[in-house]
């Protein structure tokens, strides 16, 4: 009898799991970005790169759990990215950590690789926090929509994310 009954448990732990990675599989297919839907949200400037690991240089790599994103939306582009590094100069905000800033005004230059994957560099200019000074934003991008984000700065050692790519909500 007592078999019987751990059996059963056993059938309903493994009927949670299976269920579970088949909710996942269809995230994961509802999210994917194919090549040219890619190439289309690069090209118009519109997605979304949403953070989900940090990579500092020092110390170990970390899962994010809040939203950190690196929004581009046609001539804006948007960051709100923790930070976790040296500084080489004092920060002159010292209330506003991370990487935070608008900007209107951006480099932006687009290598498509033979891959199907994309390699962005983005240079904000006149950023109005002197923290950020000479910040470059290296985006590689890949099939799928998975993607890593390389930012230096000329004050702060360099520090990378990983994550997803996804279009704008339209609102």
């Amino acid at each position: 009898m007592k078999q019987r009954k751990y059996i059963l448990y056993i059938i309903a732990i493994l009927t949670l799991i299976f269920s579970g990675c088949n909710t996942l599989k269809q995230v994961r297919a509802e999210n994917y970005l194919d090549s040219d839907k890619l190439q289309q949200l690069i090209e118009q400037k519109q997605f979304t790169f949403d953070a989900e690991h940090v990579n500092p240089m020092q110390g170990p790599s970390r899962p994010l759990n809040s939203s950190y994103t690196l929004k581009l939306s046609g001539d804006t582009l948007e960051a709100y990215l923790p930070y976790f590094g040296r500084a080489y100069t004092a920060p002159i905000r010292s209330s506003e950590g991370g990487i935070k800033f608008k900007a209107t005004d951006y480099d932006y230059k687009v290598n498509r690789k033979t891959d199907k994957s994309f390699d962005i560099t983005i240079k904000p200019n006149n950023l109005d926090n002197p923290d950020l000074t000479g910040l470059v934003i290296y985006l590689n991008i890949y099939e799928g929509g998975s993607a890593s984000a390389n930012i230096n700065m000329t004050n702060r050692q360099p520090i990378s994310f990983s994550g997803t790519i996804s279009a704008n909500k339209k609102s």
